[in-house]
């Protein structure tokens, strides 16, 4: 059975290689603008008595943002929220 320095190493080296991964996608350049996926990250994780334990982790699209290359600043950027995709 695994002890709970382990499993605590363990936690802080998954949650160490979440922070390096970017939950932006990648742009797709356009024309006039760049277009750039905004992506939820959820994981739940679970364990027992003994040595059974598991995670599930999810990836779900949020939102884009929408940058228009021609427009300098805050003026140049929307965040389009995809809430209204989601059933």
């Amino acid at each position: 059975m695994p002890d709970e320095q382990s499993v605590d190493a363990t936690l802080d080296e998954l949650f160490q290689k979440f922070c390096s991964v970017s939950l932006i996608g990648e742009p797709i350049n356009l024309k006039d603008r760049i277009i750039i996926p905004v992506i939820k990250m959820s994981i739940t994780f679970g364990g027992d008595v003994g040595p059974v334990a598991g995670a599930v982790a999810g990836l779900s699209p949020v939102a884009v943002l929408d940058v228009k290359k021609t427009v300098l600043g805050q003026n140049g950027v929307r965040v389009l929220s995809l809430a209204s995709c989601e059933s």
